[in-house]
């Protein structure tokens, strides 16, 4: 019986911090589409830096930096 209690609260706990993370990210992506400035541009979001892709030269270009600060 305990064993079950254990499984069912490391289960609840599991899902609780997925779903933080799941908010994380999509915090983080929304304030690195409002640096970017466009909705359809390529991002990516590494080190809590905010990339663009460039057209261009097709590399991505730093646009800002994400923080809890």
């Amino acid at each position: 019986m305990i064993v079950k209690e254990i499984i069912a609260v490391g289960l609840i706990v599991v899902f609780i911090f997925l779903i933080a993370l799941n908010v994380k990210l999509r915090i983080d992506t929304s304030y690195c589409r409002g640096l970017v400035h466009n909705s359809q541009v390529e991002i990516m979001i590494k080190n809590n830096n905010c990339y663009k892709l460039d057209n261009e030269s097709k590399d991505y270009k730093l646009v800002g930096n994400i923080s809890n600060e």
